[in-house]
């Protein structure tokens, strides 16, 4: 009785003292990333992911899948918002895909059903729990991340939910397709179907999650700045009520002063409950 006491004191006190370290230092402590992970091929390139992982214990891990954003023409693996996610028992994985320099649309998303195969494939091996994914993602990667749950699903593969962050639900309407950037080829959108968007608007509807999400959709969690310039709020409104109408469930959080962009460990606590609920 004693040494069970004394035990769990000294846990407390364990726990009281990490907790009073700072973030950056927890993470060295008790999580390791693996970088650089081969995650499949495209086009004669290897495609790469880093793995954020607990540091300690051997059972199996629910995986948060990572999509980084840049407009599909910029960032990478190393931009995990939610990489944090490690320190409460979670496996991120934050994977590259092909930005449109390489390929045009659909080979992003293409690229991360490859990485949501090589995860169950690899699930064993590296303590992956197959059958606890989620998925998210910031921008670009929120929209990826949507198709990925959505029209872009891999059959046999659930996913449990997705968390959006300021992200592109409706392509069409991005930009108006008889405005001059419609057709500038420095246009994001332009590039990723390569060509005028005024002779793109089925290819663009097809790739807009607000479109295809069905009665089948997992949970969704959405941020959005009220300022966002680039990608307005509206799209984040609509899509919620979408699912709403569709029964799937939908939280909406508009962040006030933000445009496009957040500070996700701001609202670790709400992300972290919102992944625990449905992936636990």
């Amino acid at each position: 009785m004693l040494f069970a006491l004394l035990a769990a004191l000294a846990a407390l006190v364990l726990v009281m003292f990490l907790t009073s370290l700072g973030l950056k230092v927890r993470k060295k402590l008790l999580t390791r990333t693996e970088r650089g992970v081969v995650y499949g091929v495209a086009d004669g390139r290897e495609l790469l992911c880093d793995i954020h992982a607990p540091r300690f214990g051997n059972r199996k891990r629910p995986v948060l899948l990572w999509i980084h954003g840049g407009s599909w023409i910029e960032g990478s693996r190393a931009n995990c918002s939610l990489d944090v996610m490690a320190l409460y028992g979670w496996t991120v994985i934050a994977i590259d895909y092909r930005l449109v320099d390489s390929a045009p649309f659909p080979a992003q998303v293409e690229d991360c059903r490859t990485a949501l195969r090589w995860i169950v494939d690899n699930a064993d091996e590296r303590g992956f729990d197959a059958g606890c994914i989620a998925v998210a993602g910031n921008s670009a990667g929120g929209h990826l991340a949507s198709l990925l749950a959505t029209s872009y699903r891999v059959q046999g593969i659930p996913i449990r939910c997705v968390a959006a962050f300021f992200t592109p639900f409706d392509l069409t309407n991005l930009v108006e397709p008889s405005a001059p950037e419609a057709s500038d080829p420095r246009n994001p959108l332009v590039r990723l179907f390569d060509g005028p968007l005024s002779e793109k608007q089925a290819e663009l509807r097809a790739a807009s999650p607000i479109y295809v999400a069905d009665s089948n959709a997992p949970p969704f969690l959405i941020y959005h700045g009220e300022r966002d310039d680039l990608v307005p709020v509206s799209q984040a409104k609509r899509m919620h009520s979408k699912l709403r109408e569709l029964s799937v469930e939908s939280k909406l959080v508009l962040l006030a002063d933000n445009g496009h962009g957040m500070y996700h460990l701001r609202h670790i606590g709400e992300i972290r409950k919102f992944l625990e609920q449905h992936c636990r």
